[in-house]
């Protein structure tokens, strides 16, 4: 059973993580209002031979809110991931980053490069996420300031309606219609995060949105000389193909695995093509720890 713990973030905010496992240090670094839920397939190989450091964003799962309701950046994120790193007494570290993770692992790179052993962005941006959101943009320009106004509103109608219908079987069946394959993933596997985003602060949720989509990492993916495994959902709509195409023709050397089938949430969908892909990554590259490999399920 993982056990949590509390470091004290950059400006003060207790950052909740955790350490499992044994072996070169690998860092998760989730999406925007998600715990964990989407590693929770490819965890247990990871563990296996490394050791796997989880932790939260601030006002996400049990970090704490920062008392600067400003401070949601990119910026402030990976600050803390270097906070998290010196807690464990781990110098380096491989960055597997999920969604907006992908824009926390980038700026942590440009702001600790040395402190970077690898880089797995997967099914994120590098910056300014909603500018592509849905192939063309126009998620920013007509729907976010209504969702922003809505969910900094503080209107106690919206809020209750919102935690009553987050967690539900219908906002399991409209994901599944707006992105998920449903085909591929289970209710019980989704349910997680759906339960997290039904009980976040919604103000500090759309704040951290405001500051992702603000961000950009793009001036930077050039001088990124570490390994580098892109991820890709081939039918992701949240992340369009093409940006990822776009940062590995960025980055020197990288690598770019674009999954058949797979959405916003391919680590969930097709865990086992993804672990496989990782494996052969951490080989050549020599960044696992030498030893015998569980054996997988036929499953």
């Amino acid at each position: 059973m993982r056990r949590i713990e509390f470091v004290t973030g950059h400006d003060g905010t207790a950052i909740a993580c955790c350490s499992e496992g044994s072996g070169p240090a690998i860092v998760l670094c989730d999406g925007i209002g998600c715990d964990h839920y989407v590693w929770r397939e490819l965890k247990p190989e990871l563990l296996t031979r490394f050791r796997v450091i989880s932790w939260n964003y601030r006002g996400h799962g049990h970090s704490e809110a920062p008392s600067d309701p400003e401070a949601v950046t990119i910026r402030d994120q990976a600050s803390d991931l270097a906070c998290v790193l010196d807690h464990f007494q781990e110098e380096q570290a491989i960055l597997i980053g999920h969604s907006m993770g992908v824009q926390v692992i980038y700026e942590f790179h440009a702001l600790f490069s040395r402190r970077v052993k690898a880089l797995v962005p997967v099914c994120g941006a590098s910056g300014h996420p909603l500018d592509t959101f849905g192939g063309d943009g126009r998620a920013k320009e007509r729907l976010f300031p209504l969702f922003y106004r809505l969910l900094t509103s503080g209107n106690p109608r919206f809020i209750q309606l919102w935690r009553t219908l987050f967690p539900t079987r219908f906002a399991f069946q409209l994901a599944c219609f707006l992105e998920i394959n449903g085909s591929l993933v289970a209710r019980k596997d989704f349910a997680p995060y759906l339960e997290h985003m039904g009980n976040m602060d919604l103000g500090l949720f759309a704040r951290t949105l405001r500051a992702a989509s603000e961000h950009t990492a793009d001036p930077f993916l050039e001088a990124i000389r570490v390994p580098t495994l892109i991820f890709a959902g081939e039918r992701d709509g949240f992340t369009p193909v093409e940006v990822s195409h776009a940062m590995h023709r960025k980055i020197p050397g990288s690598e770019l695995c674009v999954i058949p089938g797979g959405s916003h949430t391919a680590p969930i969908e097709v865990p086992e093509l993804l672990q496989l892909r990782l494996d052969k990554f951490f080989h050549d590259h020599g960044l696992e720890k030498r030893g015998k490999r569980r054996a997988r399920s036929k499953a």
